[in-house]
């Protein structure tokens, strides 16, 4: 048996959210930046094609405004707990700029009703309203570290924020493996992940 931290499905996740946040699901794209796919086994890497070119990211909002133009398209697609998922996930791996921070930080407080649970720390907030498991920062390191590698191996660079829409893509998929950890799958990943800091 995997071990997933309370990690709810995606219909019973979408019907939470619809009146919180809107709806947690992402676009429904396929995540073609990902060659690494598993929490629990590394499948052979299937070779990509040599005309592959990842997608242009647009910059990271700066200021408060800029945040307000971000989160429309999400907002009109009635899930705008993505990108506060995004921005989680990126902070996760250290590369969220500090002004992107602060802007969320700024959306937070002006706007309290969003993670009123958590006191409008979104970082929190997210955690709670999407029930994130313990173990959440640690999968999404595992990938990071891994596909990030596998990448610049075949020659492109993987986005933050590329890699981050794709982990929700995959976390949120039906009959998802990420996050689930068998046997000693989740020792496994942290010396992956300490290993990965060592060569960084």
């Amino acid at each position: 048996m995997g071990l997933r931290g309370g990690t709810p499905g995606v219909s019973r996740c979408r019907s939470r959210f619809k009146s919180v946040l809107g709806y947690c699901s992402s676009r429904g794209r396929k995540a073609h930046g990902l060659v690494v796919w598993s929490t629990v086994t590394l499948p052979s890497c299937l070779p990509m094609s040599a005309a592959y070119e990842p997608p242009v990211m647009p910059p990271f909002p700066s200021s408060l405004e800029e945040l307000y133009r971000t989160i429309a398209p999400y907002h009109q697609d009635q899930r705008p707990i993505d990108l506060f998922f995004e921005f989680l996930i990126i902070d996760v791996l250290g590369l969220l700029p500090e002004a992107t921070q602060k802007a969320l930080d700024d959306f937070a407080t002006k706007h309290r009703s969003f993670f009123a649970a958590t006191k409008g720390d979104w970082r929190a907030g997210v955690r709670q309203l999407l029930h994130l498991s313990e173990t959440i920062d640690i999968a999404i390191l595992d990938l990071w570290f891994q596909n990030s590698r596998k990448a610049l191996e075949q020659g492109w660079t993987y986005h933050p924020w590329h890699y981050a829409q794709d982990f929700i893509e995959h976390f949120l998929a039906e009959g998802s493996r990420v996050d689930v950890w068998e046997g000693n799958a989740l020792e496994l990943a942290k010396a992956r992940i300490n290993a990965a800091r060592k060569r960084s």
